[in-house]
């Protein structure tokens, strides 16, 4: 792996474009990064060391490309506005390895808040669904449609004995009020009563 990168250019923390190019295929590809920043890391401390790029073509074969830091910046957007006009300027170039022109469009706001849903909304979610004659009918047809394929079938049968072998295994205790066979999680809600 080699890193061809302007020391002087490096002095902060700030947000990058970087670029890539495959040694032998001469393939290259473009990115900008800017979660180091929080982390208080240089481009030089995590390009190669931190992280190998969002690209899932090019992060397996990271070590067959020579990487170069091509400029920093202040602000987070100004970063994404460079990617994207890199990566417009080669789109088109067969040996663009971007399946995107990236910038703001791709990357998520500073303000975004992610949504998170409770198992008991999700619950109700679905109970609301399932509720509906309309959804219920088209799932049962759904259903009907591709659990009766002989498919299915023989994928099903092999899911079940695959549960069943796992289950074999799971550790297993005797009840003696009843010799009831049961798993150890069974045994201690059993006994929690």
């Amino acid at each position: 792996m080699y890193f061809l990168i302007n020391k002087c250019m490096i002095t902060s923390y700030g947000p990058y474009v970087y670029k890539g190019v495959n040694k032998t295929t001469k393939e290259f590809y473009i990115g900008a990064r800017y979660s180091h920043s929080k982390h208080k890391r240089n481009p030089i401390d995590d390009l190669g060391i931190v992280y190998y790029t969002s690209s899932k073509v090019v992060k397996p074969q990271f070590d067959q490309f020579n990487w170069e830091i091509v400029a920093q910046f202040s602000t987070k957007e100004d970063a994404l506005k460079f990617e994207e006009q890199l990566i417009s300027e080669h789109w088109g170039d067969p040996l663009l390895l971007n399946k995107n022109k990236g910038g703001t469009r791709f990357h998520r706001p500073d303000n975004y808040v992610k949504k998170s849903y409770r198992k008991k909304d999700r619950s109700a979610n679905v109970k609301a669904l399932w509720d509906n004659p309309e959804f219920r009918e088209k799932m049962c047809a759904i259903r009907k449609i591709s659990h009766s394929t002989e498919q299915f079938r023989k994928a099903h049968s092999i899911a079940m004995k695959k549960v069943s072998k796992k289950s074999k295994e799971i550790c297993r205790v005797c009840r003696l009020s009843d010799h009831k066979e049961m798993t150890v999680q069974n045994f201690s809600r059993y006994s929690n009563r």
